[in-house]
């Protein structure tokens, strides 16, 4: 194994152990922040409305990363229905492949947009109300998960070549 392949692996490591903590952390203010509201708003008589800002900016942290995680592990909604009609695994391959790329250029494409979406509200200078906490913090979490999932989808990519290349080799 190359220093390359070593290189790569303790970077997506690096990147996994970044989504990790980001979720835990993101799900921790979350799961306070709206504990809070509800103890203030129901006991207390005394709703806080920079609560529900902090909950509500924590929560596009976490289905951000969440997202990215789940392309991440593979786990993002697909449909495997073509193995049922073939058996053949050069053609899967090929077919999973043309799937990865297709993703990967909509998540490109997605990406452009919320990095426009995010840049829109840094320039305007926009902020919550109640807290006074930049809009462009849950909406740079669209562009950071946006990324992530670029990256994993390359590395999906990249998988999914070498299986091609394998079948070939082997004459499947």
């Amino acid at each position: 194994m190359g220093l390359g392949a070593n290189l790569m692996r303790q970077i997506l490591r690096g990147i996994s152990y970044f989504e990790n903590f980001i979720g835990v952390i993101g799900l921790c203010i979350m799961a306070l922040s709206t504990f809070t509201s509800v103890v203030m708003r129901y006991v207390f008589k005394f709703p806080l409305a920079q609560v529900e800002d902090i909950s509500i900016f924590s929560m596009t942290w976490v289905i951000s990363i969440g997202a990215a995680m789940a392309s991440r592990d593979n786990e993002h909604i697909k449909s495997d229905f073509l193995s049922s009609f073939t058996k053949n695994r050069k053609a899967i391959c090929i077919v999973g492949l043309l799937l990865d790329l297709a993703a990967l250029a909509i998540i490109i494409i997605v990406a452009k947009w919320f990095g426009l979406f995010a840049k829109r509200s840094f320039l305007f200078g926009e902020t919550s109300g109640p807290t006074g906490i930049p809009i462009v913090v849950p909406k740079i979490s669209l562009l950071v998960g946006a990324i992530l999932m670029a990256v994993h989808q390359l590395g999906w990519i990249g998988k999914r070549i070498g299986e091609l290349i394998k079948e070939c080799r082997s004459g499947g």
